[in-house]
């Protein structure tokens, strides 16, 4: 059958003039040109793009969730003198997001949880560096089709 469609083809190709095959020739190429920016070109724009404003967002995000405010302790001495995984318990109950907690010491402790966005995610991260009284020494976001999950390393002085 491929012979046959390409003898056809060749039999159309030789039909033409040598104008109409240029112009035939011209035409594939804008088409092609067409084909490429708007199956390839326009997309991969368009993500960059988006994460060129999604990304330093991100960053500062992380950056905040990474540094620890003196301030933090003195605002909140109450959640600093009660146990880190206590606390961590408390604050999840209130709040009613499910995840597991882990001591990894006396004063390391490590949630993983799954929650529907990142947005989430950063927010519940910000939140309990703050209200434990902690600093975050390690945090990973992934997102999936399943939703996000968040690795979180809290630990306190």
């Amino acid at each position: 059958m491929s012979q046959t469609l390409m003898s056809q083809a060749q039999a159309y190709w030789q039909a033409r003039s040598p104008r109409e095959r240029r112009v035939l020739q011209i035409w594939l190429v804008i088409m092609s040109c067409a084909a490429l920016y708007f199956a390839v070109y326009a997309p991969l724009s368009k993500e960059i793009n988006r994460l060129n404003r999604a990304v330093p967002l991100l960053e500062s995000q992380l950056m905040a969730l990474r540094g620890s405010k003196p301030e933090v302790v003195a605002v909140k001495p109450a959640a600093a003198q009660q146990d880190l995984r206590s606390a961590a318990f408390a604050w999840l109950s209130a709040k009613k997001i499910s995840a597991d907690v882990r001591s990894l010491s006396a004063t390391q402790l490590e949630l993983r949880a799954t929650l529907p966005t990142v947005r989430e995610a950063v927010s519940v991260a910000q939140t309990l560096r703050s209200e434990l009284a902690a600093k975050v020494s390690t945090v990973q976001i992934k997102s999936d089709a399943q939703g996000t999950s968040l690795l979180l390393v809290l630990e306190r002085s």
